[in-house]
């Protein structure tokens, strides 16, 4: 049971600050590898196709340039042009909907940076536009079985839109992040407020 229950779902913690606010540096989460489809161990062979990644997910993935794991959100999709100008987001020449709401109330270097409310076909997240670090603009097509991620932490964040990320290969994806189930931060640690919280 212990062995079937690591090939569905993984934990993975966050080492850092590139999803806030929906995700920080300490949190741990658990990763459905079985959402997109069941794949070998050891070899990633697709052996079933279950679902499709949805623009919106938050996704761990395989880096395709580094060996190690990233988690960022799904933006583009196969095909689809995507441009990024001062934060915005078009995707097939329409306008991601973003409005501002209000202020991150943590602590640290980003305490007080603007938030905002960005809409992802019928689902809504929340993104931090830190000051005084540049917007990252992009422009492009999404080949085909390849998906375009970028971080929460809008200003922060090394996703598709540089090179040492780029496009991320469909057979380069885990899976979709479903919960917090330890946030562990000194001095306050555990941060209990935080377990179990749906990553949406």
């Amino acid at each position: 049971m212990v062995l079937f229950l690591s090939f569905v779902f993984e934990p993975y913690q966050i080492p850092s600050l590139s999803m806030l606010p929906t995700l920080i540096a300490g949190d741990f989460i658990i990763v459905s590898k079985f959402s997109y489809g069941l794949r070998l161990p050891f070899i990633n062979t697709k052996i079933l196709s279950i679902g499709e990644p949805r623009r919106g997910d938050v996704i761990v993935f395989r880096s395709p340039t580094e060996h190690r794991d990233l988690i960022k959100r799904l933006v583009g999709l196969p095909g689809e042009h995507v441009r990024v100008h001062d934060n915005r987001v078009f995707i097939n020449g329409q306008l991601v909907p973003l409005e501002l709401d209000g202020f991150y109330s943590g602590t640290g270097r980003f305490g007080g940076a603007q938030l905002a409310r960005e809409r992802l076909d019928d689902r809504e997240h929340t993104l931090l536009l830190a000051a005084g670090l540049s917007a990252k603009d992009f422009e492009d097509t999404v080949p085909a079985h390849c998906y375009f991620f970028m971080g929460d932490n809008r200003n922060d964040s090394a996703d598709s839109r540089y090179p040492e990320v780029g496009f991320v290969p469909e057979e380069n994806l885990v899976g979709p992040a479903l919960a917090i189930w330890m946030s562990w931060r000194l001095p306050d640690a555990p941060v209990l407020s935080r377990i179990g919280q749906h990553i949406h």
